[in-house]
């Protein structure tokens, strides 16, 4: 029995069903947002990663042209140490060469020095040090010889070079 004045009971539960319908759709909709928005935020963290890759190849791919451009007597080293002391005061011996990846190769160079001025040995170290391709003084010995001006000195140089150089001495 109803009572006068009442809604029927099936009036009220059509409201019910609708706000229960409506607030299931609000959490899923908020949920997916979370899930959805976690998305978006691993892809821009993708998408920066990618960019900063393309930046640092572009300028390895610079560095690269810009080493092949290069030419001059300062490419191997044999003809580098030639151009910073011309007089033959110097031998130079490969010890070892070992073939790296496309096409360079790493060798390991023994230069004595009978007499070389005191104060061109930093310089002439420093030009090994700094000069393309990459080179690395391993080891150097340092010994006095008669003159207060010159030392004997001997050099271990690792240094990498591309092939069709000629590490001839």
């Amino acid at each position: 029995m109803s009572t006068p004045g009442a809604a029927p009971p099936w009036w009220i539960a059509i409201p019910l069903g609708c706000l229960a319908i409506s607030l299931m759709v609000s959490i899923q909709t908020v949920q997916m947002t979370r899930t959805r928005t976690a998305t978006i935020h691993r892809l821009q963290q993708d998408l920066q990663a990618l960019q900063t890759l393309e930046a640092e190849r572009g300028r390895l791919l610079q560095a690269r042209e810009r080493y092949q451009q290069k030419e001059g007597p300062g490419l191997t080293l044999p003809a580098l140490l030639r151009s910073l002391q011309p007089e033959p005061t110097m031998q130079i011996d490969l010890r070892d060469a070992s073939g790296l990846a496309d096409g360079w190769f790493q060798r390991n160079y023994e230069v004595t020095y009978d007499a070389i001025s005191i104060r061109d040995l930093p310089s002439v170290i420093q030009q090994i040090q700094t000069s393309a391709p990459p080179r690395k003084i391993k080891e150097i010995q340092i010994l006095p010889t008669g003159n207060r001006t010159e030392v004997r000195c001997s050099l271990l140089i690792e240094a990498i070079e591309p092939a069709g150089q000629e590490p001839a001495s």
